[in-house]
């Protein structure tokens, strides 16, 4: 953690009671001392799970044993797929660090998780960025135990005497993350040998230097190509974008949707489709996406959104370097938060 600057201020643990999050645990209380850091354990129930309770005991206990303070607090989840449950813990994480004033917060993400997520996302035709993995340290979020394996850390607990939880959840077939753990990867493994996989987790990391310096060029071919439209929207230069290279013009496109308040995560079947469309030579061609409209006029690509629940664009009227930022993320409010001293 010290390598990526997190020392000297307030540190959230995201604690569930499993295995790699009690470690995390304990491992941010032996280096909090010698850093500096002021740590809170952060329980967060889904309402998904009976044994929600019995969790947020063991953690709590965890805590106080440690000298911890403790946090439990109860999100509401649409859907609770993967998806949802994830965005609800990181928002409700994300948000008591700022009404407390913490400046990070821990997760205790593995190598096995980062093998699952690069692999999910390859499934999904995810991008160099989506195979670039979990990054060590993002925003506020930092994640110091991916160079680590599950095994190691019940090692760990086991050698301490601690204990730990294994969630039910984990093994639930309707998780796509499960399926994946349980029945593809122990193939994969099973066909081409034990650690066959572990070269994808040490590869991410070349992967995040090129997806950074791809990243740092689309920023700079959006500031030039980017022209203010109507209402604020944000329009881009036809000829610019046709002429730049193709990862280039991929990734603006890609954030440029973003931008326009696209309804979706962008992939990249709705990049081709946006691309196809600047190949056009049909005079008022367009494209409907998912809650976005995207056509060509005057040398300019637009888009909106439906005026039905029409939401604000995001203004973008100067070129200066927050305008080529990703848009920041809204928060989204905590039902209930218990806190234990």
């Amino acid at each position: 953690m010290e390598a990526a600057g997190v020392r000297d201020g307030g540190l959230l643990i995201g604690a569930s009671g499993g295995g790699d999050s009690m470690a995390l645990l304990e491992l941010c209380a032996l280096l909090a001392p010698p850093l500096g850091l002021t740590l809170c354990a952060v329980y967060v129930d889904h309402g998904v799970r009976l044994e929600a309770a019995l969790d947020r005991a063991l953690v709590a206990a965890a805590a106080a044993r440690l000298g911890v303070e403790f946090e439990s607090i109860t999100v509401s989840v649409g859907g609770g797929d993967e998806d949802s449950l994830r965005r609800a813990r990181l928002s409700a994480l994300q948000n008591l660090a700022l009404d407390r004033g913490y400046r990070w917060i821990a997760l205790g993400h593995t190598i096995d998780d980062q093998i699952e997520t690069i692999v999910l996302r390859f499934l999904r035709g995810a991008g160099l960025g989506g195979l670039a993995g979990m990054r060590p340290l993002r925003g506020p979020f930092v994640r110091p135990l991916l160079g680590l394996e599950r095994t190691d850390l019940r090692d760990f607990l086991r050698r301490r005497g601690l204990g730990w939880v294994e969630d039910a959840s984990n093994n639930w077939s309707r998780y796509k993350r499960t399926r994946l753990r349980r029945e593809v990867l122990p193939a994969i493994e099973k066909a081409f040998g034990s650690g066959t996989l572990r070269h994808l987790a040490a590869q991410a990391s070349r992967w995040r230097e090129d997806q950074d310096y791809l990243d740092a060029e689309a920023a700079r071919l959006e500031a030039y190509c980017r022209r203010q439209g109507r209402e604020g929207r944000p329009e881009l230069d036809i000829a610019s974008l046709s002429e730049a290279p193709p990862a280039l013009r991929a990734r603006v496109l890609h954030r440029w949707l973003g931008q326009l308040g696209y309804l979706a995560t962008p992939d990249l079947r709705h990049v081709a489709l946006v691309e196809g469309l600047l190949r056009s030579d049909l005079p008022g061609g367009r494209v409907d996406l998912p809650g976005l409209r995207v056509w060509c006029e005057h040398g300019r690509l637009c888009g909106e959104r439906p005026r039905a629940g029409h939401r604000a664009a995001r203004p973008c009227g100067a070129q200066t370097a927050d305008d080529v930022l990703p848009p920041r993320r809204e928060r989204v409010s905590v039902p209930r938060t218990e806190r234990i001293s």
